[in-house]
């Protein structure tokens, strides 16, 4: 195969050493002009216009800005089935399934089959979704596997202690169709999340498959590059679409439109909370989520220096979550230092968040835009008092000042004042957190979820 590489930047360093060596590289393209006539890695960089002499079998697009990239080409007499998509070029080559985890082929004669198909598995959101859903489907009697195109350690150890087998394979989410075939053993596959629809939608030539979507407007446009063939896919009948809620409902009829019908599907959360747990005499504010903008850690913080001082001093905030290596992580861990009685405690376990939970007084749950919020139901079930952005699909469920607090998404000074009062009304709070337990159990307690589960399995309808 012959290839000229458009694009030379972040994404052709961290994605070279995966070209295989059966791969001739004829050249690089870019529209740096600084770049025109100069090697990389000894590979000669030439302009778009100019590489039009070179006899490739594909040119491939490695950049952020492939949309942009492909409409220059095609526009220059490109041929448009010579230009792929990064994640679509590495997919054509061979990928091994690593399994962690029991074997079960030969002992499931009586028992069925569940895939469930994930973004990358860690601690948070989707992933955690994807870890109760399995874990409610093998109290229905599944076999249960989780595959993704990669899993951290302690995601897949505590998958081992449940018995949910992880299945991990690099680009799973751009695989073709012929690498699916081992798909077809499944009784049920669920895949979960808008960045799996490309698979989904090639699943379902061969299976039955339901998309359960999680996600804000800002993750579909990962998925733009794309749309098109998303759009035919999509009305493909063996492919039924689930959302937790209204608003990931709307997000995407915004993005397809209102052809395809959403059914909803709330998410269900283990009962684990705990009688009277220790506490200690601090009142203790907390984030819990990934170190992204998103994820609002930010306005956390600027509501939590806002507070009179006094204050702090009597009061402990600590944010919980993977701290990625990025401008936003770093800003908020040098900002969370400056406050002496703030903490990072870092990505945890979900038996770690547990204990984290009893600890808690009030979770914030901050974020830009969430379609619910995991965190926040569990927290509920805990019977804890939640605050929550007006931009989360878990507002859809609070009453404000009965069983929650919503306050205005990036209004740190209204997040402030609401902190604040929790705070200096303590003697209140009992009646709040009643209310919010009462919410967990009449909306995501496991034994409705399972109920729920069992609907959609059997007959495709959700209860």
């Amino acid at each position: 195969m012959k290839i000229v590489i458009f694009g030379c930047g972040k994404i052709y360093h961290k994605r070279k050493h995966k070209i295989p060596r059966t791969v001739e590289i004829l050249g690089m393209i870019d529209n740096n002009q600084e770049l025109h006539g100069k090697r990389v890695d000894g590979i000669m960089v030439y302009s778009p216009q100019s590489a039009q002499q070179l006899n490739t079998d594909y040119i491939v697009l490695m950049s952020d800005a492939a949309i942009a990239m492909r409409e220059q080409l095609v526009q220059m007499g490109y041929s448009q089935g010579k230009i792929i998509h990064y994640l679509d070029f590495f997919a054509l080559f061979p990928k091994e399934v690593k399994r962690y985890g029991v074997d079960y082929r030969d002992d499931a004669k009586d028992r069925k089959r569940l895939l469930i198909v994930s973004v990358p598995l860690f601690f948070s959101g989707v992933p955690i979704v994807a870890f109760t859903t399995a874990i409610a489907a093998k109290k229905l009697g599944y076999f249960v596997d989780i595959a993704a195109s990669w899993g951290d350690e302690k995601y897949i150890e505590e998958a081992a202690r449940y018995g949910i087998n992880i299945l991990l394979c690099e680009e799973l989410g751009s695989l073709y169709l012929e690498d699916i075939a081992w798909m077809k053993r499944y009784d049920v596959i669920l895949v979960n999340a808008i960045p799996m629809i490309r698979l989904a939608i090639k699943i379902a030539e061969i299976h039955k498959v339901m998309v359960w979507i999680h996600e804000s407007l800002d993750e579909y446009e990962r998925i733009k590059f794309w749309k098109e063939e998303i759009d035919v896919g999509i009305q493909n009948k063996r492919i039924v679409f689930y959302a937790p809620s209204k608003r990931a409902r709307n997000h995407f009829f915004q993005w397809f439109g209102e052809k395809k019908e959403v059914f909803i599907l709330p998410l269900g959360v283990m009962d684990k909370r705990v009688e009277n747990p220790f506490r200690g005499e601090t009142f203790v504010y907390g984030l819990i989520g990934g170190f992204m903008k998103g994820k609002g850690q930010d306005i956390f913080l600027s509501a939590i220096e806002r507070n009179p001082s006094v204050i702090n001093d009597k009061v402990s905030f600590v944010l919980v979550g993977r701290n990625f290596v990025s401008d936003y992580g770093n800003a908020i861990t040098e900002r969370s230092n400056a406050i002496s009685n703030c903490f990072i405690l870092g990505e945890k376990t979900n038996q770690e968040i547990e204990k984290i939970y009893q600890m808690l007084d009030v979770l914030v749950v901050a974020s830009r835009a969430e379609t619910v919020s995991m965190v926040a139901i569990e927290a509920m079930m805990m019977g804890k008092i939640c605050i929550v952005s007006d931009q989360t699909g878990i507002a859809e469920y609070i009453e404000h000042g009965k069983n929650g607090f919503i306050f205005q998404s990036e209004n740190d000074k209204e997040l402030s004042a609401i902190m604040l009062w929790c705070y200096q009304n303590r003697g209140k709070l009992d009646v709040i957190r009643k209310a919010a337990r009462e919410t967990y159990e009449q909306n995501f307690s496991m034994d409705r979820f399972q109920a729920n589960l069992q609907d959609i399995f059997q007959s495709g309808n959700v209860s």
